[in-house]
Order: structure tokens, then C-alpha cells, then sequence
């Protein structure tokens, strides 16, 4: 017979704290599963996601602005050393296989990256990796669709460029910024 069945006896209660308690694995467990793909990183996804969407939609508008007009006939200045100008960038010397397969390999490692939830833990991030991710894909798309990509911001001695290679340099130094 145990003492707590009849003697009026109790087992002494223990107060365990952190990872011994059922609450502390049930932490730690929901901890994990945010970190690989749970319930909370549907805000992460989502927030990379449309700035990915936003940021192609926005490049692919702007290119077909500038490519209803002949390449390089028409110049329009902004501001000083600022113009709009409708060039074609081609890739001379880079075979399409190996432009799409870099841009592959380094999206891949950034969702790894983020997929881990150790080292892009800010949402600035994620808008910012989004970003780049979303430039990139469009001149990739572009690249492989047309064989050239649309340039038409012209800074002074600068080459040209255009929204996606903005969002690719702006996203990736917002992402470092905010990298843990």
C-alpha cells in the first residue's frame, strides 16, 4: 500500500521548470515548428512572397512603359545627370544556363536561410529578400523570354538600370542590415 493511498499521506509535489514540464515541451516543440516551417512562418512566407510579387509586377509594368518606344531614340531627363532611356542589356559571354542556374543557387540559399529561422528573423528582412528575389526572377525571366533585359535609368557615368536591379541592391542591404 502507498502512503498517500491511506495514511493521509501526500507525495510531495515537484515544481520543474523549462524543458521538464509538459508546458516547457510543448514550447519547445511549438519553437521548432515555427522554426521549420510552422503555424507563425506564414507571416515570413507571406511577407517575402508579395514583396516578391510586388517588385516583379512593378518592373515588369515599368519595362513595358519604356519598351512601347524605340531603344535608344528618345532621351528624357528628370533631374540633372537623370534620364529615361529605353536601352536593351544583353548577356554577351554568359550562356542563359549558367545566368539561371546562379540565380537558382543563390535563391536557394536564401529560403534555406530563412527556412532555419536563425538568420533572417526580421520582417524588414524578408521584405527585403523578397525584393531582391523578385528582381532577380523578373531580369531572369526577361533573359530567358526576350534574351535581353529592359534598361532605362541612366545616372551619369553609372550603366543603366531599372526597378529590378534597384530591388535587387535595395532588398540585399536591407536584408544585411537586418541580418541576426
Amino acid at each position: 500500500m502507498l502512503p498517500s493511498e491511506n495514511s493521509g499521506a501526500t507525495m510531495p509535489s515537484v515544481a520543474v521548470s523549462g524543458a521538464g514540464t509538459v508546458q516547457g515541451a510543448r514550447h519547445q516543440e511549438r519553437a521548432l515548428t515555427n522554426r521549420l516551417g510552422g503555424e507563425d512562418d506564414g507571416n515570413m512566407w507571406l511577407t517575402l512572397g508579395s514583396a516578391a510579387v510586388g517588385v516583379a509586377l512593378l518592373d515588369k509594368w515599368t519595362k513595358r512603359l519604356i519598351a512601347a518606344r524605340p531603344a535608344g531614340r528618345w532621351s528624357v531627363a528628370i533631374a540633372p545627370g537623370v534620364s529615361i532611356r529605353h536601352l536593351r542589356a544583353s548577356a554577351r559571354g554568359v550562356a542563359p544556363g549558367v545566368f539561371v542556374a546562379g540565380w537558382l543557387l543563390t535563391a536557394t540559399a536564401l529560403l534555406a536561410a530563412m527556412w532555419t529561422g536563425r538568420v533572417f528573423t526580421s520582417p524588414a528582412a524578408w521584405v527585403g529578400i523578397g525584393a531582391a528575389l523578385g528582381g532577380a526572377a523578373s531580369n531572369v525571366h526577361d533573359r530567358l523570354r526576350h534574351g535581353c533585359i529592359v534598361d532605362f535609368v541612366c545616372v551619369g557615368w553609372w550603366p543603366a538600370f531599372n526597378v529590378a536591379d534597384t530591388a535587387i541592391v535595395v532588398g540585399a542591404a536591407v536584408a544585411l542590415v537586418f541580418l541576426r
